[in-house]
């Protein structure tokens, strides 16, 4: 486990059902706080990759799920929903299975792996707040991942405007940080929410979140927030 999440808003209201919350302990950003929700208990989710089902209980109120199997994600969105977890659901799992033959992003290869949970009734935990983002696509931005090319905006709205229409209710999010999302030619219609991942060699913490923040809000998005725990990355 290498990496912690934390969930802010960037005052998006569709993302997830949730609504902003500004507290003391929150250090002055608009943390996220899932209360509108039956059966959960409100605060700021927080979690990790991949925690186990054994783990689903404090400090712990979160995590990002692979979803490599539809039928076992519903055993573990059941397991999240008594302990009263947020999920984040990670329905691609691995980059490999997702580009085309020349290492590029492939858009239908992506929607093939998302149409696997079709099968599987996930609007209940959608309902209830225990599913509360499809994570679409990991570090898009990061051209070396994908054959020396960026995936394109147009990309990522298209794919995250397909869940939506598999999925109305669930919030969209990518694992790329909002100052590059802000840098989109198109707005941002179907795509609820940036991540930002806070590692060491990004400075000190509390400028890097002011940033991001601020660049989420300039582009209407919500705002995940993730840290490499080994040494801040």
């Amino acid at each position: 486990l290498t990496s912690v999440m934390l969930v802010f808003t960037a005052d998006r209201p569709s993302l997830g059902g949730m609504k902003a919350w500004t507290p003391e302990r929150a250090t002055g950003y608009n943390a996220v706080r899932i209360d509108t929700v039956p059966g959960n208990g409100g605060g700021i989710p927080f979690g990790m990759f991949h925690l186990a089902i054994t783990e689903f209980k404090p400090p712990f109120t979160g995590l990002v799920l692979n979803g490599r199997d539809p039928q076992e994600v519903l055993s573990v969105l059941e397991a999240a929903r008594r302990a009263r977890m947020q999920v984040f659901l990670n329905m691609f799992v691995s980059p490999r299975t997702i580009k085309a033959s020349d290492g590029a992003f492939d858009l239908d290869r992506w929607k093939r792996r998302i149409e696997r949970f079709t099968s599987v009734d996930l609007e209940p935990y959608i309902e209830d707040g225990t599913l509360v983002g499809h994570y679409l696509l990991d570090e898009p931005q990061t051209s070396r991942k994908w054959n020396g090319k960026q995936v394109p905006y147009e990309d990522l709205e298209a794919a995250a405007e397909y869940s939506k229409r598999l999925w109305p209710r669930l919030a969209t999010l990518v694992r790329a940080d909002p100052v590059f999302l802000g840098k989109a030619p198109i707005r941002w219609i179907h795509l609820d929410a940036a991540w930002a991942q806070y590692a060491s060699r990004r400075g000190k913490v509390e400028p890097y979140v002011a940033r991001q923040v601020a660049a989420a809000r300039k582009a209407g998005l919500g705002l995940v927030l993730g840290l490499n725990v080994l040494d801040g990355g």
